[in-house]
């Protein structure tokens, strides 16, 4: 996998909605890549992809119903 450069980093940010200014992006940057590389190393079996998803099920507060 290519690593995230600055620029990829600062546009995703942005497309986030966060600011990140110069000496905080090295490590934005620095942080998604070590993710990313970390997902990567991730093995999921093939057969995962034909699973259907649990529906998210929020318990309701019995003092707000």
């Amino acid at each position: 996998m290519n690593e995230m450069s600055k620029e990829d980093a600062l546009a995703l940010s942005k497309a986030a909605g966060i600011e990140i200014h110069e000496p905080e992006l090295t490590e934005v940057q620095h942080n998604l890549n070590a993710i990313l590389q970390t997902m990567d190393e991730i093995d999921i079996p093939s057969s995962f992809n034909t699973l259907e998803p649990l529906p998210i099920i929020i318990p309701q507060d019995p003092l707000y119903g």
